[in-house]
């Protein structure tokens, strides 16, 4: 996972963490824990940004697959 690059489509979106995971409907410490590294990121969960963010198939790779 990269986060920076993750952090940095949320901002772009004008999103903050917490109302990006409000959106995907879980808690802002989750998303965190899921960003950073201390919990898996989910497929589903990835697929719910990706659309939230509007990402492509190739950066949803880079940023999720990295």
């Amino acid at each position: 996972m990269n986060a920076t690059k993750l952090k940095e489509r949320i901002r772009e979106k004008g999103l903050s963490v917490s109302k990006t995971a409000s959106l995907i409907g879980i808690s802002k410490s989750s998303l965190y824990d899921k960003i950073n590294g201390i919990c898996p990121m989910t497929i589903g969960d990835a697929e719910k940004i990706k659309e939230i963010l509007e990402l492509t198939n190739s950066e949803a790779s880079d940023i999720f697959l990295s």
